[in-house]
């Protein structure tokens, strides 16, 4: 056989790794769908197109070899082994039924790149070779056999112990745990860190409120003095359940790496933390806090237009009487808004920007300390959004607390199935009280 018709006898190395593309693509969709589901079919009708041209140039190496050889014998062994080891699925109902089978042409000339990029289908491929000869028997063509024999000596040659094949060493390596487990930062408004938060041994607290003091009046040497009484009034805070059930099988409770029952306990607390300061800022008082942004007797201070500026955040401050200790609340986005803006020469007018470092005195604005631990406020430019409070935070609003967090560990309920349900439970409650002693700042619309 001519050097020209061998050449013709190899696919490229560029198809083979094509080729080999589609069998893995014919493997996921296997796995993922099934190979009797409908997606699995669409792709091997898409995968038949694709293949199309195998076959094409298989129909092309058969027609040179009945030009060029007249041994009819050795001409149908050839076929043979083209339909064996082509594996054309177009030709063959049992291999389309095999998600897992190898789609691999001649490869003499591109064998050692192709077993170089995927050797778990090298192996598949040489033993599939290997059940072709064994079937042939003294009937193997010389070509066939000494193409198999080239295959063993590279394999031989480059058979190591290595990770990346579990039957080469990969099921030997150890896999390493780190003994800390990354966390995700979890943001949560700290209303409690600010608030003020009482303690409470029965289902509810009554705060008493002074509304009023008497009216004094000057009044001439022997006159009578007018009478005046103060005003009071009351709130009543009674706290609600704040729960979560983590169900969670004994096969991980005694098999993990990890402090399971402890990792409850943090993770619970975090979404606890999360979801009271939420309902801090918004919630509706049903059955759970009411959020100061909800109250509708909490005093609201319009900005003068839709684009919150300086101007509004010093007009604010008149409105909350003296005497309280007043500091601004808000997210962080709000914040790094507020730094960026500038005045009609570009410079900035949040300056300084972090305080006095020599006295240690905290970064103000106006004049006033402020927080962005508020992530559940409004965003700045949120449309008649709320984005900021200017309050006296432990005379404006209480959080009152039943219990700490109560764990009841279940192990019954679910105890055919070998699942443990931790249920974390939390009683409290918040609300604005002093409403006077805050105010909040309204975008206009």
């Amino acid at each position: 056989m001519s050097e020209e018709t061998k050449n013709k006898d190899v696919l490229t190395q560029e198809e083979a790794v094509k080729m080999a593309n589609i069998v893995e693509k014919i493997r996921e969709k296997a796995d993922k769908y099934g190979i009797e589901s409908a997606e699995f079919k669409s792709y091997m009708e898409k995968a038949d197109k694709d293949l199309k041209s195998l076959d094409e140039k298989h129909e092309n190496l058969v027609s040179q070899i009945k030009g060029k050889e007249k041994d009819e014998a050795e001409l149908k062994k050839r076929i043979e082994h083209l339909e064996n080891l082509g594996a054309m699925s177009g030709k063959s109902n049992e291999k389309k039924q095999d998600p897992h089978f190898i789609m691999n042409p001649i490869f003499k000339k591109n064998w050692s790149g192709f077993a170089e990029k995927f050797p778990q289908d090298a192996d598949l491929y040489m033993k599939e070779m290997a059940t072709v000869v064994k079937s042939l028997g003294d009937d193997t063509p010389a070509e066939i056999k000494s193409f198999q024999n080239s295959v063993l000596q590279y394999k031989a040659a480059n058979d190591l112990l290595r990770t990346d094949i579990g039957e080469l060493g990969g099921y030997l390596v150890q896999q390493a745990w780190s003994n800390r487990l990354r966390e995700q930062i979890v943001e949560y408004s700290a209303v409690r860190r600010y608030a003020n938060v009482e303690s409470i041994s029965g289902k509810s607290i009554v705060m008493p409120i002074e509304q009023g003091v008497p009216t004094a009046s000057y009044e001439g040497e022997a006159e009578e003095g007018d009478e005046g009484t103060p005003n009071y009034t009351s709130t009543t805070l009674t706290p609600h359940r704040l729960t979560v059930t983590v169900p969670i099988t004994w096969d991980m409770l005694n098999n993990s790496s990890y402090n399971i029952s402890a990792r409850i306990m943090n993770t619970a607390r975090k979404s606890f933390a999360q979801k009271e300061g939420e309902k801090f800022i918004e919630g509706n008082g049903i059955k759970e806090p009411l959020g100061f942004t909800q109250d509708s007797d909490v005093p609201i201070y319009t900005s003068a237009t839709s684009t919150l500026g300086f101007d509004d955040l010093i007009g604010i401050t008149g409105e909350l009487k003296r005497g309280y200790n007043p500091m601004y609340f808000m997210n962080r986005r709000t914040l790094a808004y507020l730094r960026t803006i500038q005045d009609d020469v570009g410079r900035y007018l949040w300056n300084p920007a972090f305080g006095d470092a020599a006295s240690g005195a905290p970064a103000t604005i106006n004049g006033y300390p402020y927080s962005a631990d508020m992530i559940d406020m409004d965003d700045y430019d949120t449309a008649t959004g709320k984005p900021i409070l200017f309050a006296d935070m432990r005379e404006f609003y209480s959080i009152t607390d039943r219990t700490d967090i109560i764990v009841i560990r279940d192990e019954l309920t679910q105890k055919k199935k070998a699942i443990v349900e931790f249920t974390l439970m939390a009683w409290n409650h918040g609300q604005p009280v002093m409403k006077e002693a805050g105010i909040i700042l309204q975008l206009h619309a």
